[in-house]
């Protein structure tokens, strides 16, 4: 079976598995994502970074629709993620090809499908399966204070962002209306079993909410505006995983979560997506809101119209009053089992480990692998999330970081330290090293074993057939019995412009100081290229350029639709010919049934030949017209620059004479005021902090990419 094939084949189990769980997605299922705080102080307040925060994800939401946001594509050459070119090349293909073109420069675009419910969406509880729900038209924002719901629209019918200062001036109306808590809290609810859940909305439904419920489930977000502050990375995690329960709507695809002192985090639903979707959100609207921020701390919010922003009032009845107590109570019980510990390593990092060639996350793995075995005397069984967004509706495959090799390192560091030299050890930690390597690309090429067995398992389970053995065995149930489960995130976290150039700092000054000795020799040769070009035959040459550039894209539009009628034609012809070949005991010309003629059979390759001179011919087009276009644009941006530097010449000799015509009454000017820039670099690294929680046991599920 194709790796292809086997995550076409399991998409919809995989999202059945999630959604027919019966155990509460709080603690069991959904994952958190803190980030770090504002580096400008002041924009830590909990209306600022709430209202810079919301601004920057409807900024998100608005470039996902509009398809401006840049797709998610793994470079084999890292260069390319930056070439303009590139950009240039694949945005002017037609989609139905822009993949080939991405493959010639070994660029391969991953898996979109999860950005869809990002927005928009909640998990709908349900007698034994669950739905999820997603209403693309909503424009409102869900906001829960103390326990109350709050919502207003964000969004005008065009798509117009609401201006932040009324997003502002909402939000505090919000904090000083939702005063106190409710007497019954109805975001305990979510916190429930599935089916005691299920059951006890439709009573919602039944009392009259049904309006109330639909303005959560097709908020674009929520907004949880906290009334604690986390004194330590301990606290931090038990609010933005669980909080009290009474303001968190977990069903939300997902939640950003702003306490008193403006620590920000996100809680999101893990049945419609993994860690990818998510954390790409997480670190481009960190980076906008710090790097641009929609307010300034101080500002004056205009005055405001409290009926804009509307309260949800729920009517409940006995039976509902009485399920919330029972779901506090319940939530409460769960929460004291629960203990949550931070470990920072400090010692060494990434890039140590990179020099030594070693894997980063082979080293992590055999740390863990090691301290259980210090703990239980004996290896565990491990679970590691690898994406495979490579592939469509790709989700995640498992990585077994229990090995033999992890198991004799672990017995050599733990019970015979003493009979191995430094050498030996650093050995057996290259192997594990390697191994744990080859496990990663497996994985993430779809060649693990535990997506595929479960899509096997789901074929004989829906067939109605006697399950296979091989998933009875005590050996399958223990290894599938997760102890260790672990998450690797190896997309960037955010961080400041600082860090992103702090390395190049000495060759950027090895530059600045070079660039005195050349910058005269680079203008003159800058002006000489400049006279050419503006003198009548460099105008002629740039005129025939143009010519070529324009002609090349004019050919290549018309090629365009040809291209795509081609694939079609192709395409439905191939389907035919596998049809009928898969025809058992019949010759291909004595088909009884088919549906092709014999030219068919003869024209497939001539056919295939003319398309891919054509795809052929509209690349080369394509790739004329924007080398052309790079060109002219550095003609021009020399011409320009020449241009400008005789200009100020100019404007220099005019003022020269006009001093020495004014010198009788000329007065010193009044020093000007020093401006300085509003928002100053700072040095601090940012990085996130995530934790997974794998309360089941059966089956692990926590995000990775």
């Amino acid at each position: 079976m194709g790796a292809l094939g086997a995550q076409g084949m399991q998409t919809d189990p995989w999202f059945d598995m999630y959604l027919c769980a019966r155990d509460p997605v709080v603690l069991n299922f959904n994952p958190f994502i803190s980030l770090n705080p504002d580096p400008k102080e002041a924009y830590n307040s909990q209306v600022v970074r709430a209202t810079n925060l919301v601004v920057s994800s409807i900024k998100f939401l608005n470039s996902l629709k509009n398809e401006f946001l840049r797709p998610d594509i793994y470079y084999v050459n890292p260069k390319w993620s930056q070439s303009r070119f590139f950009k240039n090349f694949i945005r002017l293909l037609p989609t139905s090809v822009s993949w080939y073109g991405a493959y010639m420069v070994n660029a391969y675009p991953l898996d979109m499908s999860q950005y869809k419910r990002l927005f928009n969406s909640s998990r709908i509880p349900k007698l034994n399966k669950d739905e999820l729900f997603t209403d693309e038209c909503g424009r409102h924002l869900l906001v829960m204070r103390n326990g109350h719901f709050y919502v207003f629209d964000v969004l005008d019918p065009i798509g117009n962002i609401l201006h932040p200062s009324e997003i502002q001036a909402q939000l505090i109306y919000i904090l000083q209306d939702a005063d106190r808590l409710p007497e019954f809290p109805l975001c305990y609810l979510t916190t429930e079993d599935r089916n005691t859940w299920a059951a006890v909305r439709q009573q919602l439904l039944e009392a009259g909410n049904e309006d109330n419920l639909q303005k959560i489930d097709s908020a674009v977000f929520c907004l949880c505006l906290d009334n604690i502050s986390p004194k330590n990375d301990t606290e931090l995690s038990h609010c933005m995983l669980h909080g009290h329960g009474f303001n968190r709507w977990f069903d939300k695809s997902f939640s950003l979560i702003i306490t008193s002192d403006g620590t920000a985090g996100v809680n999101f639903e893990h049945s419609w997506g993994d860690g990818v979707a998510v954390l790409r959100f997480v670190n481009e609207v960190y980076r906008n809101s710090t790097r641009h921020p929609a307010i300034v701390p101080h500002s004056s919010p205009p005055a405001l119209s409290a009926t804009r922003c509307e309260r949800l009032e729920f009517k409940l009845n006995d039976s509902i009053q009485s399920a919330i107590n029972a779901a506090r109570m319940k939530f409460k019980e769960t929460n004291e089992k629960l203990s949550v510990r931070m470990f920072e390593f400090r010692k060494f990092g990434k890039e140590f480990l990179v020099k030594q060639k070693l894997s980063p996350d082979a080293v992590f793995q055999l740390a863990c692998q090691i301290t259980a075995y210090r703990q239980f005397g004996k290896i565990i069984s491990s679970y590691e999330a690898c994406s495979t967004a490579a592939f469509k509706h790709g989700r995640t495959e498992t990585i077994r970081p229990t090995s033999i090799l992890t198991k004799q390192c672990s017995r050599a560091f733990v019970e015979e330290r003493s009979k191995h030299s430094v050498a030996e050890l650093r050995n057996m930690i290259d192997e594990c090293s390697k191994y744990h390597r080859r496990l990663q690309l497996e994985a993430a090429l779809g060649r693990g074993f535990d997506r595929h067995l479960f899509a096997l398992k789901h074929l004989s389970v829906s067939r109605g057939d006697p399950m296979p053995e091989l998933f009875l065995d005590s050996a399958y149930q223990k290894l599938n019995h997760i102890i260790l489960s672990t998450t690797y995130l190896i997309q960037r976290a955010v961080v400041e412009i600082i860090d992103e150039i702090k390395d190049e700092f000495p060759t950027i000054i090895g530059l600045q100081q070079s660039n005195q000795e050349i910058v005269p020799i680079l203008q003159a040769s800058r002006s000489v290229v400049a006279s050419a070009f503006s003198s009548s035959p460099g105008v002629r040459v740039i005129n025939g350029l143009n010519r070529i550039s324009t002609s090349s894209k004019s050919v290549a539009k018309v090629l365009q639709p040809q291209i795509v009628q081609h694939f079609a034609e192709l395409n439905t012809m191939s389907h035919r010919l596998l049809k009928n070949v898969n025809i058992p005991k019949q010759p291909l010309y004595k088909n009884q049934g088919r549906t092709f003629s014999l030219f068919d059979v003869i024209s497939y390759p001539a056919k295939t030949a003319l398309t891919s001179i054509m795809c052929a011919s509209y690349a080369a087009l394509i790739y004329v017209a924007v080398s052309i276009n790079t060109v002219l644009g550095k003609i021009k941006n020399i011409v320009e620059e020449k241009a400008s530097r005789e200009n100020t010449k100019n404007e220099e000799e005019k003022d020269v004479f006009a001093k020495y015509e004014d010198l009788a009454s000329y007065t010193v000017p009044s020093p000007e005021k020093q401006v300085f820039s509003e928002f100053p670099v700072d040095s601090t690294k940012s990085s996130i902090h995530i934790l997974h929680s794998a309360l089941d046991q059966d089956t692990v599920l926590s995000s990775g990419n």
